[in-house]
């Protein structure tokens, strides 16, 4: 598998492609941005955020990650219903400056289960390190909280509605919070560990992806 961020519009096709393939054919969702003839399903953000995949040799779209810094582009409805700026334990979360969504985290059925969600994942919070983002939210359903967690994500709020895919779980990660994602044995540590210059060495695919998005 081979880790790229989409800069083309055939690239970004193709990520559309997947979006409707999972959404749309799989899960059977009615979504107004869905188009047939095509088969794409486009994003709000799709065009403003950073939007990262995984391919085959062949080309093909195996998984994708949208990341969306808040200081770039108006949230929409996410600002509220991930309580960005007001929150129950009234923690500031430095939004709009440090704060970033992640969406479209949407796997190829038969790339799911593989370590294709680790390294979409990591590559998501790198992009994140690479342009201060200190905190990162994401919603997901009850399935996938165990797999969040590992990584190092809390529950922020435990039960939302989203307007398009109903009921979810909000979660928020702190990317500089070393000693959780240690006691938790995240993967997201040894990014961090390199990123603030404590550890040397073969750290060659997230250097490389560091490198490749400095330039985007």
């Amino acid at each position: 598998m081979f880790l790229r961020a989409a800069s083309t519009e055939e690239e970004l096709t193709k990520c559309r492609r997947l979006w409707y393939d999972v959404y749309v054919s799989e899960m059977g969702r009615h979504i107004d941005e869905a188009d047939h003839d095509r088969k794409t399903l486009s994003d709000e953000r799709d065009l403003n955020g950073r939007l990262l995949y995984l391919s085959n040799s062949d080309g093909d779209v195996l998984g994708t990650v949208l990341v969306t810094l808040s200081r770039s582009i108006s949230l929409g409805y996410y600002e509220d219903l991930y309580q960005m700026k007001n929150n129950k334990d009234a923690r500031n979360f430095l939004h709009p400056y440090r704060t970033s969504i992640c969406t479209k985290l949407i796997l190829r059925k038969d790339t799911r289960g593989s370590s294709a969600v680790l390294r979409l994942s990591g590559a998501a919070y790198a992009y994140g390190l690479l342009h201060g983002i200190r905190f990162n939210f994401i919603d997901c359903r009850k399935f996938m909280l165990r797999t969040f967690q590992r990584m190092g994500y809390h529950i922020h709020n435990p039960k939302i509605c989203h307007p398009k895919y109903g009921e979810a779980i909000c979660m928020v990660l702190d990317l500089e919070d070393n000693l959780h994602l240690a006691e938790m044995g995240s993967h997201f540590l040894r990014i961090l560990d390199y990123w603030q210059g404590k550890t040397e060495g073969d750290f060659s695919e997230e250097e490389t992806l560091l490198n490749q998005l400095m330039r985007c």
